[in-house]
C-alpha cells in the first residue's frame, strides 16, 4: 500500500463526489505510471464505486466527465477491481486527510 497526498486546486470549489473522483483519477494515473497492472480499488463512496460498475446512472455533467476518465484510465490495467467499503472501515483513508487538512476528529 501506498499513501500519497495531494491538495487540489483551491481555486475551485467541488463536491465530496467530485473531490472523491479527483482523488481516484489521481491514483489511477500512479499506478499507471508505476506499470502496475493488477489493481484493487476500495472506496468509500458508494455513489463513485456504483457509477464506475456500472449499477448507478450516472446523470450530473462534471461528474459524468470525471466518470469518463476514470473508466479510460481502467482500460490501462489487466486487471482493475472496484470494491465498496464501508467509511468505518477506510481507517487509512481518514487519517490521511485528517493529516492532510491539520483536522483532527476523534
Amino acid at each position: 500500500m501506498f499513501q500519497f497526498s495531494f491538495q487540489l486546486d483551491e481555486n475551485r470549489v467541488l463536491t465530496n463526489n467530485q473531490a472523491k473522483y479527483e482523488a481516484l483519477i489521481i491514483g489511477l494515473e500512479i499506478a499507471k505510471d508505476l506499470n502496475i497492472r493488477h489493481l484493487k480499488v476500495s472506496g468509500d463512496s458508494q455513489l463513485v464505486i456504483r457509477q464506475i460498475t456500472g449499477q448507478y446512472k450516472c446523470y450530473h455533467p462534471l461528474l459524468n466527465l470525471q466518470l469518463g476518465k476514470v473508466k479510460h484510465l481502467a482500460q490501462e490495467f489487466d486487471e482493475i477491481h472496484f470494491h465498496h467499503i464501508m467509511r468505518l472501515q477506510n481507517s487509512e483513508a481518514n487519517q490521511m486527510a485528517q493529516t492532510a487538512s491539520g483536522i483532527q476528529i476523534p
